[in-house]
């Protein structure tokens, strides 16, 4: 926020409106709690950013609520958290933006959490698969004037972050996250300028409900978010663990 706050400044602006709220996306009771004072504090919501990601190396790591923390991470929270605010979206004809990653990985429904076989690789990559997904079902479920849309970002690592080189994974994994930084990494201000072009420079937010955005540029829905049948189904059995369903 003090960020934020010097920057508005620098360019004329000393008095933003700049809040802040806390939320663990891992705790649907964190979630529940924040949806609850959102409502409280913002009678309009014009645009929601779901920006949630977490990669765990050495899972499953089981939460006390039984959850694995990744998929309650990237997946279960956001939704629990953007289903609670359907109502005041749906009054301010909110833009809702999931924050995508274009990775793949098939959908085990009989361990939709990836715990009984669980490979990091393959447990992050389902989690942003599902996030994908997630966008395309709740933009077709859209009655009343919110539009959904998924943004996949460009690569981005803040090289300045003094913690950095106590975030990598060990061995081989690590090696090549320090090489993609060192040769494809963009600020986060890359990103976030993206971001803001496609949250706030739509002319009909109706005419992109469902789009698929690569940075600016839309592109074609992928496989994932074109397969309705799966959809539906991760939307229905999301809505019942978050207990969030109709």
């Amino acid at each position: 926020m003090a960020a934020i706050r010097a920057e508005a400044s620098a360019s004329g602006n000393d008095d933003p409106a700049v809040e802040t709220m806390t939320v663990d996306f891992s705790d649907l009771d964190s979630v529940r709690d924040a949806a609850t004072e959102a409502l409280d504090r913002f009678p309009v919501i014009d645009g929601l950013v779901l920006s949630v990601v977490a990669l765990i190396q050495g899972g499953p790591n089981i939460l006390p609520s039984g959850h694995e923390l990744m998929f309650a991470t990237n997946v279960l929270g956001p939704f629990l958290f953007a289903q609670l605010l359907q109502d005041r979206l749906d009054q301010s004809g909110a833009l809702v933006v999931h924050v995508v990653a274009p990775f793949h990985e098939d959908i085990d429904w009989e361990d939709l959490e990836s715990i009984e076989h669980h490979k990091t690789g393959i447990a992050y990559n389902r989690t942003k698969t599902m996030s994908r997904m997630i966008a395309a079902e709740s933009a077709e479920r859209s009655t009343n004037g919110v539009s959904w849309v998924a943004f996949d970002p460009p690569f981005v690592i803040d090289k300045n972050d003094p913690g950095l080189k106590d975030k990598w994974p060990k061995g081989p994994l690590g090696m090549f996250w320090r090489g993609m930084t060192m040769v494809a990494a963009k600020p986060p201000r890359v990103a976030g300028e993206q971001l803001a072009d496609v949250m706030l420079l739509q002319p009909d937010r109706q005419a992109i409900n469902g789009a698929y955005f690569k940075r600016t540029k839309q592109v074609a829905p992928d496989k994932a978010m074109r397969d309705t049948a799966s959809r539906q189904r991760l939307w229905e059995e999301l809505a019942l663990i978050a207990g969030a369903s109709d």
